[in-house]
């Protein structure tokens, strides 16, 4: 088999079996042009594959960024209804704190109300 320049070489496989004539330019060139075509098939296909893969992560990526958004806004939805419910208990809270607190001034007046008035009335008897 010669390779170099366009000599011709014999003894060439062709489609599994053996042939002995010698194979012209043209038909070399014939031979390079079929195998460029399924080339350009297959990168054709290949090409094809990819768009279809990069359609596919776009709508996955749109639906992860839905899907991320609503949990998002479920998250927030919780987070503001639990802020409002502790707001609620601490002013609940912080009513019942005065409500003692007032109570027990009332009692503790009373109290001293009540020890001031015996002193004094120890004091003038």
């Amino acid at each position: 088999v010669e390779i170099k320049g366009s000599k011709p070489f014999r003894g060439t496989k062709l489609y599994g079996g053996n042939r002995s004539d010698t194979m012209t330019l043209e038909d070399r060139v014939s031979r390079l042009e079929g195998a460029l075509e399924q080339i350009d098939h297959r990168l054709g296909d290949l090409h094809q594959s990819i768009i279809g893969v990069r359609e596919e992560i776009h709508v996955l990526r749109s639906d992860t960024n839905t899907e991320i958004k609503g949990l998002r806004d479920e998250l927030t939805t919780e987070i503001k209804g639990l802020r409002n419910e502790v707001k609620t208990e601490i002013s609940e809270l912080r009513a019942e704190s005065n409500s003692r607190f007032n109570t027990l001034t009332i009692m503790v007046a009373g109290s001293w109300v009540t020890s001031f008035t015996g002193i004094i009335a120890l004091f003038f008897k």
